[in-house]
């Protein structure tokens, strides 16, 4: 209930809101318990629930696909590192817009638009944009400014145990080449016949190590990092 109407309050003033939780159960009831009274204040689309996890992935996300641009990265692929954002569920954590059809929305929007342009926070594309708000033909304007987040933390108790706290939340991207495959199961193989331990220096002298290194250019360091822990 708390965080309900704290993130009702949020939203009318002006911010967007995202309410995390460790639990994606609870996350979704708490938000259908709540979904229409964010529609009936015409917040939906700057109120968001999710997994802790689903928040660090969209923080990510905001700023480009990390894993497609690491694996261009290791492929030294830098043609195709052009960053570019992609879709997330909701359109104004995308776009950082509001769009407005009634009147009383338009009112809490001109409020809002005048408070930052007094502060100086406006360029003239987006002043433009706020005159029209008392135009009689801008039912569905959109107003493109940079909306602040606010972040709510629900069952934050969860969040200072163990399995949260002073943890990190690591993305990962996988590779998936035969000759990693390959140099798995050599390795798997000679392990369980038992014998000398095997270096790192051995795998270097099999071919799928070497074609492997052709495939991921000035990632050597990287290769034979994750093939030591293997060892």
């Amino acid at each position: 209930m708390i965080l309900g109407g704290a993130a009702v309050l949020l939203g009318l003033f002006g911010f967007k809101v995202r309410c995390v939780c460790y639990s994606e159960y609870l996350s979704k009831r708490d938000y259908g318990l709540f979904k229409d009274v964010f529609k009936s204040f015409n917040l939906a689309n700057l109120i968001k629930y999710s997994k802790i996890a689903s928040f660090s992935e969209d923080t990510t996300a905001a700023k480009g696909d990390l894993r497609k641009l690491t694996k261009c990265l290791l492929y030294n692929d830098l043609s195709t590192l052009a960053i570019n954002k992609p879709k997330l569920e909701n359109d104004a954590f995308e776009n950082n817009t509001l769009s407005f059809e009634k009147n009383e929305e338009k009112k809490q929007l001109e409020e809002v638009c005048t408070k930052l342009s007094n502060d100086g926070q406006t360029n003239s594309s987006e002043t433009t944009c706020f005159k029209n708000v008392n135009s009689t033909n801008s039912k569905n304007c959109k107003v493109p400014f940079e909306l602040e987040e606010i972040l709510l933390v629900d069952e934050v108790d969860v969040f200072f145990g163990s399995e949260f706290y002073g943890q990190t939340y690591n993305q990962v991207v996988q590779i998936q080449e035969e000759e990693v495959s390959e140099i798995l199961k050599y390795i798997w193989n000679k392990s369980k016949e038992g014998g000398p331990r095997l270096r790192l220096a051995h795998i270097q002298k099999m071919a799928a190590y070497k074609i492997l290194q052709a495939k991921l250019p000035n990632c050597k360091f990287v290769i034979d990092n994750e093939i030591s822990m293997m060892l």
